[in-house]
C-alpha cells in the first residue's frame, strides 16, 4: 500500500496537506449516502484512506519522537508513545525499547527491540541492534547490577552516578550504551526518516541512547 497515493498527495506532504486529502476522500465517499450498489466499493474506499491516514500521522509523530530521543528529552518521548494506541508497531517497539534502556530497565528494553525485529524482519536498523545487543547485553547487566549496588551502599552521597556506580567509571554503563549507540549508526540516519529508512551518516542509528550513553 502507498499511503501517499491513495491520498493523492506527494511524500513531502505536511500534515495539514494529509489531513486535507484524508477529509476530502471521506467527503467524497459517504457511505450512508451510497445506493446498494456501490455501498461496498465506498466502503473500501473509506478503509483505505483511513490506513493511509493513520500510517502517515503515526510516522510524523515517530520521526518527531525519534528527534526527542535524540535531544535526550526521553520522558517526553515515553509520553508521545504512551498515546499512541498500536502497540503492535514495529517502530512504536523500537522506539520504546530506547526508553526503557535509558530508564535502566534492561530486559523491558530488549523485549521491545526484540519484536521490533521481529514485526519488521527486515529493517537492517533493527537487525543491526539485536546484532549488537546480542554481544552486549550481558556486560550492560553486569553492570546496572554492579551500579545498584554502589547505590545502595553509598545512598548518602549526592553524587552517586547510576552510570558507572562510582561517578562514571570509564568501563561503566554509560560507556558500554555509548559503543553500542555508535557501532550502530554505521551508514544510517533513521532518524529523519519513517520507520528507520537508511540514509547516510549520523542520527539515533549513530546513538540511539542519546548524546555520549546512558548520562
Amino acid at each position: 500500500m502507498n499511503p501517499y497515493k491513495i491520498l493523492g498527495i506527494p511524500p513531502t506532504a505536511s500534515k495539514d496537506e494529509i489531513e486535507n486529502a484524508y477529509e476530502r476522500i471521506v467527503d467524497t465517499y459517504q457511505i450512508d449516502n451510497a445506493n446498494s450498489d456501490d455501498y461496498y466499493l465506498m466502503e473500501d474506499k473509506i478503509s483505505e484512506a483511513n490506513e493511509a491516514y493513520n500510517t502517515l500521522i503515526n510516522d510524523l509523530k515517530y520521526k518527531e519522537i525519534r528527534n526527542l530521543i535524540e535531544n535526550e528529552q526521553f520522558i517526553s518521548a515515553e509520553t508521545e508513545l504512551n498515546l499512541i494506541s498500536d502497540k503492535n508497531n514495529a517502530e512504536w517497539n523500537y522506539l520504546k525499547g530506547f526508553v526503557m534502556l535509558k530508564k535502566g530497565w534492561v530486559q523491558s528494553g530488549v523485549n521491545h527491540l526484540k519484536t521490533a525485529a521481529e514485526l519488521n524482519p527486515t529493517n537492517p536498523e533493527y537487525r543491526e541492534t539485536m546484532t549488537i545487543l546480542s554481544r552486549k547485553i550481558n556486560t550492560i547487566k553486569q553492570n546496572y547490577a554492579r551500579a545498584a549496588a554502589a547505590a545502595n551502599m553509598k545512598a548518602n552521597q549526592n553524587n552517586m552516578n547510576m552510570c558507572g556506580g562510582n561517578g562514571g567509571a570509564p568501563n561503566g554503563m554509560c560507556n558500554d550504551m555509548g559503543n553500542i549507540g555508535n557501532m550502530m549508526g554505521g551508514n544510517a540516519n533513521p532518524m529523519n526518516n519513517p520507520a528507520g529508512a537508511a540514509v547516510p551518516n549520523g542520527g539515533m542509528g549513530q546513538n540511539p541512547t542519546g548524546g555520549n550513553g546512558m548520562n
